[in-house]
């Protein structure tokens, strides 16, 4: 399946438009650091950074169905969601959002709780193909559309069981654990001939992948993403950004650096690790580009809020790490547009009162990140 390329942009005499970006991957929801905060903070902070930066809908990864709900007061109808719920598990859970169901009559009554509620969509995160085929089977006779992560997500695919990927690290195969780079290590002598031609299957089946690679990186090489743009931005969602903050400042590193670990888990790899994870990096990439070229539907998706990847921004960046790897920057624009919008099931109308404008048609990856956002206005 081939997205449609340049449906939502205009050429016109005083420059370059397209209508309002579409997150495949984003959370509507972040974290309460005190039982006193108010829940819908996060939420409003979210919604403020996806209109600011040019972002009309997302594909919510599974934030639960009362985040959803709170992000929707404070969005007002400006941020278009598809999906949400809980992310349904067979292991014990990582977030908020993880549902764990040990038997039919569990999926039974969680995917009867989505048809209830319209969500249209179930995510699954399965350490057993198993689990994943029954949520499928059961998903399908009741016309609910599956995205998967981790390990099984793209064997699934592939099978036509799963419709999403949720991303490019599932080229890495089996569950890793939870360090980001260790996935990048275990694909740094890897070729991405067949990387590549197992994404072309799982499109071939009918699915689409989610990228999140701007995530990934910064998950995986923790002390270059202190240079991130609009870190600030992130504490109302995520509060312990504030130790990267640390980290920046002077005479601040390690004691940000050891307050960042023991509160999120991240840590910066050794030099050889590092090295290696900069290879398994490369081959990613290449791997992306020969997909997309082959016409495999790769959608943009942020995995927003992350320690340093902010909503809105964050999908900015993911877009021009597509270029980056060699995607042409309409296409990659348009697989975060129109495309994204038609693929999910959304009439692309919704994105029109966002638009992203520049004085000519972008062709780098800094061209995507200057586009200057018109049109949108944030939550009250």
């Amino acid at each position: 399946m081939r997205l449609p390329v340049g449906s939502a942009e205009e050429e016109r005499a005083d420059g370059f438009a397209v209508s309002g970006l579409v997150d495949c991957s984003c959370a509507v929801t972040g974290y309460r650091e005190s039982p006193l905060d108010d829940p819908g903070d996060s939420a409003r902070a979210i919604a403020e950074l996806l209109l600011r930066h040019g972002v009309a809908a997302v594909r919510d990864l599974g934030s639960g169905l009362d985040a959803s709900g709170r992000f929707a007061a404070h969005a007002k109808g400006r941020v278009a969601v598809v999906g949400g719920g809980p992310v349904l598990v067979d292991a014990a859970p990582r977030a908020e959002g993880d549902r764990p169901v040990r038997d039919a009559d569990q999926v039974r009554r969680a995917l009867d709780g989505l048809v209830a509620e319209e969500v249209g969509w179930v995510t699954v995160r399965a350490t057993q193909p198993e689990f994943l085929a029954d949520v499928s089977r059961a998903a399908r006779e009741r016309g609910l559309r599956v995205a998967a992560r981790g390990g099984t997500a793209l064997a699934g695919a592939c099978s036509g069981q799963v419709d999403l990927v949720e991303g490019l690290v599932a080229l890495a195969g089996s569950e890793v654990g939870r360090r980001p780079v260790e996935a990048l290590t275990r694909l740094a002598d890897s070729d991405p001939g067949p990387l590549s031609d197992r994404l072309l299957r799982a499109g071939a089946a009918g699915a689409a992948v989610v990228t999140e690679l701007v995530a990934l990186r910064r998950a995986a090489f923790v002390k270059e993403s202190l240079s991130a743009p609009y870190l600030d931005d992130l504490i109302p969602i995520l509060p312990h950004v504030r130790y990267m903050m640390q980290m920046r400042r002077s005479g601040g590193y390690l004691a940000g650096k050891r307050a960042l670990a023991r509160y999120s888990g991240l840590a910066e790899p050794s030099g050889s690790v590092l090295r290696q994870a900069e290879r398994g990096w490369a081959v990613l990439l290449e791997a992306a580009a020969r997909a997309a070229a082959a016409g495999v539907p790769l959608l943009p998706g942020s995995k927003a809020p992350q320690l340093a990847v902010v909503p809105g921004y964050g999908l900015r960046e993911e877009i021009a790490v597509l270029v980056f790897a060699g995607v042409d920057a309409r296409t990659a624009l348009s697989a975060a547009t129109d495309g994204a919008a038609r693929w999910l099931g959304l009439d692309p109308a919704v994105l029109a009162g966002v638009r992203l404008v520049r004085p000519g048609p972008p062709v780098t990856p800094e061209d995507v990140l200057d586009l200057t956002v018109a049109g949108a206005t944030g939550p009250a």
